[in-house]
Order: structure tokens, then sequence, then C-alpha cells
């Protein structure tokens, strides 16, 4: 094989390596592709998960808040009855 016949060859090698690595690489960038657009869906779900937690604690502290009230509602009106009753008592 002459000094040509080599170089081609080489040649002819190294172009089927850059061939193989542009593949490689074309794979790659669609994975990330992929990858870049499953984080993207992630991340909206998760937007959507925290508007609906956020909402969800508001309701329960609003909840709370009338379950307090409406509790200390009925301690007043149990004292009331006990003052009532004792006047009641005292006739």
């Amino acid at each position: 094989m002459n000094e040509i016949e080599k170089l081609r060859q080489e040649l002819a090698e190294e172009k089927l390596k850059v061939e193989i690595k542009t593949e490689e690489v074309k794979a790659m960038r669609d994975e990330l592709r992929l990858a870049t657009e499953a984080m993207s869906l992630l991340s909206q779900e998760m937007k959507q998960s925290e508007i609906a937690l956020k909402k969800k604690m508001r309701d329960l502290e609003t909840f709370r808040k009338i379950a307090v009230g409406r509790e200390l509602t009925m301690v007043e009106l149990k004292k009331r009855v006990k003052e009532l009753e004792a006047k009641l008592g005292e006739r």
C-alpha cells in the first residue's frame, strides 16, 4: 500500500469516526430535548400543585377561624346558660 492509499484509508477512517460522533451528538441532543420538555412539564405540574395547595391551605385557615370562633361562642353561651340557671335557682 503506497502512502497516498494509506492516507486515503486514514482519511476514510477518520471520516467514519466523525460520522459516528455526529450521530452520537444528535442522539444526545434529542435526549436532552426530551429531558428538557419533561422537566418543563414537571415544572408546570409543580406550579399547579403549589396553587392547589395554597388554596387548600387558605380553605383550612378559613375553616380553623370559623371553628375556633364557633367554639368561643359555645363557651360564652354555656357560661351565659349557667348564669341564667343560677338566676332561676335563686328565685
